[in-house]
């Protein structure tokens, strides 16, 4: 499939996006071994597998919006409070249409685009960068809902984009140990 084609292609399904990751680390084309384009696309990726479960209404996904600070729960629940429901959950759905809170807050790669680039880079050396492996890559796109003054405490702390000492670089877990390096205290709500 030719490359603008799989840009424009409708995303219906996990599939779908696997198969996309899977072509961009596969293609003989150069722009797939472009990293900043990768990075790029990768976060877009990530925001469009979330988007797509939205629509679809998989709760399993959707739960990983609901990945939050607790200073950016704080600031939704007293200035903002028509996006928390009964269960005292955020309802982050319909906060893309709200800028004077979006303004305050910032979505956040849980682990950085550019180390799942590289993860992905190593697969496709490998020979092992397929859909299986695409699927598990893209269970590591996860977004967590943090302040402004709290994504600065990432890059003040040196975890703008890299992972403390240590950390698994296949990502075995969500990688919630840059937010707890920084003092920042995330809540699944």
């Amino acid at each position: 499939m030719p490359w603008s084609e799989t840009l424009r292609k409708k995303i219906t399904d996990e599939n779908d996006l696997a198969d996309e990751l899977t072509h961009l680390y596969t293609s003989h084309t150069g722009i797939s071994r472009d990293a900043k384009f990768c990075k790029y696309y990768i976060g877009g990726l990530g925001q469009r597998y979330i988007d797509s479960n939205f629509k679809n209404g998989n709760p399993r996904r959707i739960e990983i919006w609901n990945i939050v600070s607790e200073a950016v729960y704080n600031i939704i629940k007293t200035d903002f409070p028509k996006f928390i429901d009964e269960d005292k959950k955020l309802v982050i759905g319909n906060m893309k249409k709200d800028r004077p809170l979006l303004k305050q807050l910032r979505y956040e790669h849980i682990i950085p685009t550019g180390l799942i680039h590289n993860r992905c880079l190593e697969l496709a050396k490998e020979g092992k960068m397929n859909r299986e492996n695409a699927l598990k890559i893209m269970e590591c796109i996860n977004i967590a809902l943090v302040t402004v003054e709290e994504d600065e405490a990432l890059t003040k702390a040196g975890l703008r984009d890299k992972l403390p000492e240590g950390y698994d670089p296949t990502f075995s877990d969500l990688g919630l140990c840059r937010y707890e390096k920084a003092g920042i205290i995330l809540h699944k709500w």
